[in-house]
């Protein structure tokens, strides 16, 4: 984890406070270290950052990825390294990254793969110093005992054949004319033009020193640094367009950042920065000298002795030494120290430029010179400028004596004024309105207003005019307003009538503190939010960030810059081009930059009451630290266009690591799958933020915030496809980020053909359970039909044994006694004559009625037929009603091959055609009738059509006529066997009338071939 060093700011006296120069001194750039606390072992000797992003670290216990947040011991994913002790590293422009080692050898790792080189590759023996890249990309290496170039193939030593000396150089380095340059120690430097096979050496001679490596500055000269004799001499020249070396990438000691400054290694006294090397002519280094600027152990570097510098894609310079690894980055504000302890100090814009400073600790000083306010009063603790102005000046509780706390100053075109307040108490708050009336909130005795030299006590709050306001404004429209934090509202006095505001009205901010106006805008800050009041009510501001915009202690607008906020957390900004969205649209969530402990500041800001930041007339702003003051200029604050690249790091299956190289083939029953990814902006990677999808299991984007893992359970057996991207500290994203695309392989039971098998079982189940089914049903609906017809038999046989037997004995009686009567006619013996015949006439329908309940069983099963012969029966005893028209036509059809149907239900069929079949004869006056019969699979159907005069809608709609039931009976019997009617007329277009049963229930011995389980509930007979 990276610890920030809050360093203090030593300004020169040559040079003013307010001034703000683009090469910050090392003391204020944000310094970071990494020791072996953080994972990084061994002394730092080499750095380089290849196209990927990566920062590599080379040391004498191995070689290390830093991806911005944790340190990786690197191991190749194809190949090993030959050796630990990495003191050289070069990243390849085109992609890949050479290693050289103490003990000897090189190793070329490209896209995780390592290829060694040794001196059975020509490679010579000894310690690597240096590599450098010609633009063909030829690899030239510097090592302890020569010069050696790689062809691709094979390494060449470079010796006397190229007019280069035997011995070893210190470096080799090549700019981007193509030129390549080296030294040693003694024989001086030497350099070769592009296309040529001969060294030339330099005009400047030797390299005086031991070990010298060397750099071009911005200006086209050749520097040769010697770290252990601080010698910086100018050894050649280079065309300005390829002043760029590609020496600093290899970890050079000498390194010329983007701005110019000269930063150059020392073997014990830490760093040595010169920020304009162009006034420097060369020579011996003193430190003493007031061009170079120091910075060693003492100062918070890890350790005096420095072996390698380097300058990353984003500015910051990385710095390699004995004791770990250090950066550092520019802030986009300056802070000064202003006293070592105690409440900060209150801020107040003064004239001409000048920014006062009162401190709890007297006296207060101009920020401008650092000289103390002459002519002010010492015990001035609090100050606040008015926009004609004004400043008033006033004390407050602590040392101050009583006759003290009892003085309001007033300061305006240098007249210094005491105004006396009407109680010895601290004053709170102070505004001027329009007319120069001043008001005054004293603690514990509520708002005062001064008029004609009296004070008098204003009733703002009704019934609590005691009440302390802690803040207070003047509008341009003479309004005062007066924040009350205790009671979260905020009063406006407007020329005698007062107007409060709170939660009912939209300040749902909480305790109210700071009150700004912009214009016709008042911004009010509160504990929980910031709000503004336009058009007679509060609005609260949305904040994408979690922790919102509460507990700003002071609000400062800036006109074309938007808002800046003094919070707990630290400095806050608010675009304009945010604010204006906001503006407009109340739900839009802003997007704010923050200045804090993570990217800028030493210290958090100061809260409390007291005027903790102000805006200069030169726009510079200033904010007030419990033991300083910093400032940011608005117009040059540096951000960050860059958009991180982004890299899969690692991954894990079920805890087996897997190659990223390359797309990968997981084994079946993948239960845990960790992906590991970097999203490389080295600036702030506190602030990096990622989003990543597994494409085949997300439907969504997931926002991973600042993790750097993605983990995933239970993934099915398909191909995925994983993608991150990422944004920098300053919300520049890179969209196309990184992807890596992996199989899992099914389990045998996960395959295709094991789901086949597994479908087919089913089915096959299914099957089987609705065959056992409807074997059930059929046997329960024919039990049904059983009890029905031996319930019929029984009653027959009753009605036979005992109605039918009485009414045979009551005949034969009556008979007898007609026998008695006498022969002749009379009026008695007809009487008895007819009731024997209404008598026998019963007994025969009563015979008839106890044969039909029981022809079920021994009647033939043909639906047909019985139809048939009811037809022709009918058709002899109906017949249109002119005798000239014949008899009705009738005509039975059967389709598909007759099935078996059980008695019961076919005498339900029976009954419904027959009724169907009579109202055809008897009341349509039809010409044809026809009876369908069609045994299917599925359904038995039984469809009777006439052309009859049909049936009138009323009498349809009404299911008849009332008090007959036919059609209800009809349809009463259809569902009590299970089946469905309907029916179809018009007035003059016949009828028609369709039964259907499913074949399930209709057959006795059904075989259908469908699978939909029969459970239809069979209705019970009456």
């Amino acid at each position: 984890m990276s610890r920030p060093k809050l360093l203090l700011l030593v300004f020169a006296c040559a040079s003013p406070l307010i001034a703000l120069d683009p090469h910050q001194p090392v003391s204020q750039l944000y310094h970071t270290v990494w020791t072996a606390r953080d994972g990084l072992t061994g002394e730092v000797h080499a750095l380089a950052q290849t196209v990927d992003g990566f920062l590599w670290v080379g040391t004498r216990d191995g070689l290390f990825r830093f991806d911005g947040v944790s340190f990786e011991r690197y191991q190749p994913e194809i190949g090993s390294l030959s050796a630990r002790d990495v003191v050289t590293l070069f990243a390849v422009p085109s992609g890949g990254l050479w290693i050289g080692y103490f003990s000897g050898g090189a190793t070329f790792l490209n896209a995780g793969r390592a290829t060694n080189y040794a001196e059975e590759s020509g490679f010579p023996i000894g310690m690597v110093r240096a590599f450098a890249v010609e633009l063909d990309g030829t690899v030239w290496a510097a090592t302890l005992s020569g010069l050696a170039r790689f062809d691709g193939r094979r390494w060449q030593w470079i010796r006397r054949d190229w007019d280069f000396p035997d011995l070893g150089p210190s470096t080799v380095a090549a700019d981007e004319s193509g030129t390549i340059w080296t030294c040693g120690a003694v024989e001086g430097t030497f350099f070769l033009s592009r296309g040529q096979r001969r060294f030339q050496r330099a005009r400047s001679g030797k390299c005086f020193g031991q070990l010298p490596t060397f750099a071009a500055g911005p200006d086209g000269r050749v520097f040769s640094w010697t770290p252990f004799d601080s010698l910086l001499t100018q050894v050649g020249t280079v065309p300005k367009k390829a002043a760029a070396m590609s020496a600093v990438s290899s970890g050079g000691t000498i390194r010329f950042d983007r701005d110019g400054a000269a930063w150059m290694a020392t073997h014990g006294d830490g760093i040595m920065r010169i920020a304009f090397p162009g006034r420097f002519q060369g020579g011996r280094i003193s430190k003493k000298d007031p061009l170079v600027e120091t910075y060693s152990g003492k100062d918070g570097l890890s350790d005096g002795a420095v072996f390698c510098l380097l300058e990353d894609r984003e500015g910051n310079v990385w710095v390699g030494t004995a004791a770990g690894l250090d950066r550092f980055r520019n802030r986009n504000l300056w802070w000064t120290e202003l006293q070592s302890g105690g409440f900060g100090a209150t801020l107040v814009e003064a004239d001409h430029g000048d920014v006062w400073a009162f401190l709890e600790h007297p006296p207060g000083i101009n920020l401008r010179d650092r000289k103390p306010l002459a002519g002010l009063p010492d015990w001035v603790v609090r100050g606040k400028r008015e926009p004609d102005g004004t400043i008033w000046m006033w004390g407050g509780m602590g040392r101050l004596r009583i006759a003290e706390r009892e003085s309001l100053w007033r300061w305006k075109a240098g007249q210094l004024v005491k105004v006396p307040l009407p109680y010895p108490t601290p004053v709170e708050a102070i505004a001027t309105d329009s007319t120069g009336s001043l008001w005054v909130s004293i603690r514990g005795y509520g708002v005062f207003h001064q008029e004609h030299g009296e004070w008098k006590l204003m009733e703002i709050l009704k019934g609590r005019s005691n009440i302390t306001a802690y803040t207070a404004t003047a509008d341009e429209k003479g309004r005062v307003w007066l924040g009350y934090p205790e009671l979260k509202t905020v009063a406006l006095w407007d020329n005698g009538r007062v107007q409060t505001f709170s939660a009912a009205t939209g300040l749902t901010i909480g305790a109210v503190d700071p009150l700004s106006l912009d214009g016709p805008i008042l911004w009010a800050g509160g504990e929980l939010g910031l709000a503004y009041f336009r058009d007679g009510r509060f609005q609260t501001l949305e904040s994408a960030d979690p922790s919102g915009f509460g507990g700003a202690s002071a609000i400062m607008p800036v006109r074309g810059d938007g808002l800046w906020l003094n919070r707990p957390s630290g400095i806050l900004h608010i675009p304009q081009p945010e604010l204006d969205l906001a503006l407009r649209d109340t739900r839009h969530a802003i997007n704010a930059e923050s200045f804090d402990l993570v990217s800028d500041l030493p210290e958090l800001p100061l809260l409390g009451p007291m005027a903790s930041a102000v805006r200069d007339s030169a726009g510079i702003l200033w904010f007030a630290t419990p033991r300083g003051v910093a400032r940011i200029d608005p117009a040059r604050i540096r951000r960050n266009p860059l958009a991180p690249p982004v890299a899969i790091r690692s991954v894990l299956a079920n805890g087996k690591p897997y190659p990223v190289s390359q797309d990968a083939v997981l084994p079946p029953l993948t239960r845990n799958l960790r992906i590991g990814y970097a999203a490389l902006s080295l600036s702030i990677p506190e602030r990096v933020r990622a989003r990543y999808k597994l494409e085949g299991s997300d439907k969504d984007w997931q926002d991973a915030g600042n993790l750097r893992d993605a983990f995933y359970t239970n993934l099915g057996p398909r191909k995925y496809t994983f993608r991150v991207i990422a944004c920098n500290n300053d919300g520049v994203w890179n969209e196309t980020g990184a992807s890596w695309s992996f199989e899992i392989e099914p389990a045998f039971y996960q395959t295709a053909w094991f789901h086949g098998l597994y479908l087919l079982a089913g089915a096959t189940m299914i099957w089987l359970v609705y065959r056992f089914r409807l074997r059930q049903m059929t046997a329960r609906v024919n039990l049904r039909y059983t009890e029905r017809l031996a319930e019929r038999t029984r009653i027959a046989r009753e009605l036979h044994d005992t109605l039918l037997q009485s009414f045979h004995g009551l005949l034969f009686r009556f008979q007898a006694a007609d026998n008695l009567l006498p022969a002749r006619p009379g009026e008695a013996k007809q009487t008895l004559e007819s009731a024997l015949d209404d008598a026998a006439q019963a007994i025969t329908e009563a015979r008839d009625a106890v044969h039909e309940l029981r022809s079920s069983t021994v009647v033939t099963n043909d639906l047909a037929a019985a139809l048939t012969a009811l037809g022709e029966e009918l058709a002899a005893h109906h017949t249109p009603s002119s005798s000239s028209q014949d008899s009705a036509t009738f005509l039975v059809e059967v389709e598909g091959t007759p099935q078996e149907l059980h008695p019961i239900l076919r005498d339900e069929v029976y009954r419904i055609a027959g009724e169907g079949l009579r109202n055809a004869f008897c009341h349509a006056r039809a010409r044809r009738i026809e009876v369908e019969i069609r045994y299917d699979e599925r359904e038995l159907r039984v469809r009777i059509r006439d052309d009859g005069s049909g049936i009138n809608p009323s009498v349809l709609g009404h299911e008849g006529l009332a008090g007959h039931w036919g059609l209800p009976g009809m349809r009463e019997r259809a569902e009590r066997i299970g089946g469905k009617m309907d029916l179809w007329s018009e007035l003059g277009a016949g009828t028609e009338v369709e039964l259907r049963i499913p074949a399930s229930v209709a057959y006795q011995a059904h075989a259908g071939r469908s699978f939909r389980l029969f459970r239809k509930k069979m209705g019970s007979s009456s």
